[in-house]
């Protein structure tokens, strides 16, 4: 649209931008939550809600270990520094537990 007034010339456009993300890469996101789905599942049928938990917290770890390993992607030694204790915590919780299994 253009307005004129008695000084000036404003013009206008009405443009908006859609970032509309690739279906590929949106698939690639389903793909990896269906499959974390599916393994909540399989250990909640083997094992107790609370012993599933307990797993669930090495999901950090797991994701470190994804970025690094398939996306290159390197973080602060911070964070790294900061799983050991949820790993330790988590070895802890598994290892006096009889309903551990390689399932879980």
């Amino acid at each position: 649209t253009t307005k004129t007034t008695a000084t000036s010339t404003t013009t206008t456009t009405n443009t908006t931008k859609t970032n509309k993300l690739p279906l590929k890469y949106t698939f690639h996101i389903a793909i990896h939550h269906t499959l974390g789905q599916l393994c909540t599942v399989l250990s909640l049928s083997s094992n107790s809600i609370s012993f599933t938990h307990v797993i669930k917290a090495m999901e950090p770890l797991f994701s470190a270990l994804a970025s690094y390993l398939f996306l290159g992607q390197r973080m602060d030694i911070r964070v790294y520094l900061s799983l050991i204790p949820v790993v330790g915590g988590v070895i802890m919780a598994c290892a006096g537990s009889r309903e551990f299994s390689w399932i879980a």
